[in-house]
């Protein structure tokens, strides 16, 4: 009985040692590697992606994810019906050759947007300015509005010239708040701008943002207590006029609102270069969905889970938000 046990087992080893071996050799299609499939600015055809995805197949490749990617522009136009129509095809032809493919949420591969996203629904952030003033007495001035975001805190992030992004924003802004701080010196906490989610550029380090401000680096008298800060939101006209009767002391005040951080998708094509959506609001998120993810799935041919396996966003590189 135990020679038969033992006989039974080394057979079934030998089976599996020759079955992993097959696998290897031949390893299912979840196991298989894929590419990084671009797409240079519509110089597309069905021909051409059918040649593209079997000579993927031939040499075992799993399949791959579609980017829209720059380069000189080509016949068809990212995101149009027919470009979605393109994008149809390879489904089918996927299915054909049981293959996997997926596509990216965008043009290029930094996160998520389109022509589509107006200012409003792209990735806002606060902005303010800062004006100094002293009482007691009235103060009647015109507070300007806070400079666009991407020149005050990200002067090094020149991927698109400054006027590209100021015509791509229109110049939107919407006020949220004016409030009267008391002036104090120049202590902040370490690495102010990070904590507040406007880094210079979107590489900074984990471990200074995550690193507590020493308690004897800001002398007491820099430290604003919530209670000393007025909120005067009502002083200020529509135009932008304050009319605010001062007590007494020193103090700043901050006119604050929310515009566009003017990240916009990239790399692609000059026409259709959009900005980034708003990650914190569900209604834009699906808004840019129903734009570069719906048209496609809506199609009779498109199988979600079958012959298309995934919807992506390949890296973070559209800077903070908050």
């Amino acid at each position: 009985m135990t020679g038969l046990t033992l006989s039974m087992g080394m057979s079934l080893s030998a089976a599996g040692k020759d079955s992993l071996q097959q696998d290897f050799a031949n390893p299912p299609m979840e196991y298989r590697p894929g590419v990084f499939w671009e797409w240079c600015n519509g110089n597309i055809n069905k021909a051409s992606l059918t040649s593209d995805l079997e000579a993927m197949h031939r040499v075992g490749m799993q399949g791959g994810k579609v980017f829209n990617v720059s380069g000189p522009q080509g016949p068809v136009r990212f995101a149009s019906d027919e470009w979605f129509d393109m994008m149809a095809h390879v489904c089918d032809e996927a299915e054909r050759l049981d293959m996997e493919v997926g596509l990216n949420l965008t043009e290029g591969f930094n996160c998520a947007g389109g022509p589509w996203i107006t200012p409003e629904r792209s990735m806002q952030a606060v902005a303010w300015n800062e004006t100094k003033v002293s009482g007691p007495g009235k103060i009647q001035l015109q507070l300007e509005t806070p400079k666009p975001f991407y020149l005050k805190f990200n002067p090094k992030l020149v991927i698109f010239p400054p006027q590209f992004i100021k015509d791509m924003t229109f110049g939107f802004y919407e006020d949220i708040k004016v409030f009267a701080v008391p002036t104090v010196g120049e202590g902040r906490i370490v690495e102010w701008k990070e904590k507040t989610g406007i880094p210079e550029g979107h590489h900074f380090s984990l471990e200074r943002v995550l690193a507590p401000t020493p308690v004897d680096s800001i002398v007491a008298s820099d430290i604003i207590a919530p209670s000393k800060i007025i909120d005067i939101s009502d002083k200020m006209d529509a135009d932008g006029t304050l009319n605010w009767n001062a007590p007494a002391g020193k103090w700043t005040i901050l006119r604050m609102g929310r515009m566009s951080t003017g990240s916009c998708t990239r790399p692609g094509g000059r026409e259709t270069t959009g900005l980034d959506v708003d990650k914190f609001s569900r209604e834009n998120v699906k808004f840019h969905f129903d734009h570069m993810a719906k048209p496609l799935l809506d199609k009779p041919n498109v199988l979600p889970g079958k012959n298309i396996k995934f919807l992506g966003i390949d890296s973070w590189e559209a800077g903070a938000q908050h």
